[in-house]
Parts: C-alpha cells; sequence; structure tokens
C-alpha cells in the first residue's frame, strides 16, 4: 500500500510540473475547432480513505453529490485563484448542488452547452462516480465540483478540460484531483463550525498543506461517440 501511494504522489507532482505548460499551449491547441458534438464518459475514480490519507480523512469522511458541465472558454465553473460563486459556496459549504444548478441553466445555450450531476453523495471516501456529457465544438472544455465532507469549504474537481485538441475530439483525457478551498468560510480544521470569510479569499490549492500532496482521486473522460 505504501509504494502505490509513493506511486501516486510522484504522478501528482509530475502532473502539477506539466501544468503551466498546459495551461499556455491552450489556446493554441484549442484554435482549431472540432467539428460537430462528442459525448463523453466522465469516470470519477474518488480515493480518500485512512490508508490513502492517515492524517487527513475524519470517520465520517465522504463526497457530496458531483457536477459535471460543458462549456466554452468564455465561463468557468471555478477556477485557480478566482473567486467562487454562491453555488460554488453552496457546494463547498454544504455539498448542495441547488444553486449551482441554477447558474448553469442560466448560461445554458450560451457558455454552457450542457450539465449532468449526481442526486446521492458517496457511501464513504471510496467510490467511483460516472456520467455522461454532451460537448460541441464551440464548448469543448468540462469542468466537475464535489464538496469533501465534513469540511468548511473545501471540494474537489477539475476545471477547463480541453476535449478539442488541433480540430480533433481527444479519445481519453485524466487528471488527478486536488483539494480546493473555496475561500469562503474561515474554518481550518474538518469539523470546525461555520465562520464566513469576509472579505472572500481567492479559491486554492490546500492538497500539500493538509492532504501531504496525495490526490483524492482521479477523473477519466473517455470519447464515446461523435455525431
Amino acid at each position: 500500500m505504501v509504494s502505490k501511494i509513493m506511486i501516486f504522489v510522484a504522478a501528482a507532482l509530475a502532473v502539477c510540473a506539466m501544468g503551466s505548460e498546459v495551461a499556455i499551449n491552450d489556446a493554441e491547441r484549442a484554435s482549431k475547432k472540432c467539428s460537430g458534438k462528442a459525448i463523453y464518459l466522465v469516470q470519477i475514480d474518488y480515493l480518500w480513505t485512512g490508508a490513502t490519507h492517515p492524517f487527513a480523512y475524519p470517520d465520517n469522511g465522504y463526497f457530496s453529490p458531483t457536477a459535471v458541465a460543458s462549456h466554452g472558454n468564455g465561463f468557468h465553473l471555478w477556477t485557480p485563484h478566482g473567486y467562487s460563486t454562491r453555488g460554488v459556496e453552496n457546494v463547498a459549504e454544504r455539498g448542495r448542488l441547488s444553486i449551482l444548478l441554477g447558474e448553469l441553466a442560466a448560461q445554458k445555450g450560451r457558455n454552457v452547452f450542457d450539465f449532468v450531476y449526481t442526486e446521492e453523495r458517496t457511501e464513504d471516501g471510496s467510490e467511483t462516480v460516472k456520467l455522461l456529457i454532451k460537448l460541441d465544438y464551440t464548448r469543448p472544455y468540462v469542468s466537475g465540483i464535489s464538496m469533501l465532507t465534513p469540511s468548511p469549504d473545501w471540494f474537489t474537481g477539475f476545471d477547463d478540460a480541453l476535449l478539442c485538441v488541433e480540430g480533433k475530439w481527444v479519445k481519453q483525457y485524466e487528471r488527478n484531483l486536488s483539494v480546493w478551498d473555496a475561500g469562503t468560510d474561515k474554518g481550518e480544521d474538518f469539523e470546525s463550525p461555520n465562520r464566513n470569510q469576509f472579505p472572500r479569499r481567492p479559491i486554492v490549492s490546500i492538497l500539500g498543506s493538509r492532504f501531504n500532496s496525495v490526490p483524492v482521486g482521479t477523473v477519466k473522460i473517455i470519447r464515446k461517440r461523435v455525431f
């Protein structure tokens, strides 16, 4: 188990090292648009347990319902160093999707092409969630979010996964899942009481400071159909 965790950490650090280069190249890679529409399977393998995170897992830890959206580059479900919307705040603090789904519905047909979500939370911190999402050539990005529960305002997810590269729908996309502080609550521990953060702080990763740099899972986005 220890060796597997070390490999997982090494992979996470490699992904982080490539992050800035990927961000720089995204605009160029997206300049050639894909044709038509595509359907992708979003498979999220959550892995947050006492074995993987011995110093960062409460006995009753689980993930809230998960939301995933496809969108264009003029929209962000959430973004590192950005500020949480009311919808993201509600997910990160309470695990509730209602406000976020309203924000997505308001953008559907414009910056948002499709959004899907699970109805139930996970049983614990190790579970696989699968959702099908549609994209089109003007909205080839996918983002997702779920709360780590219990926590003050911590969530996991992925932002702006680009699935159209150099005019082609990619076969598969994979990323490790970090943990993010939404910047809306002052709490510093899993069971901290609610204390609003004002003014809000930017969204930042706490994977290194709180979770010993061990990801809480992976997301795989697999192409199923192009039409």
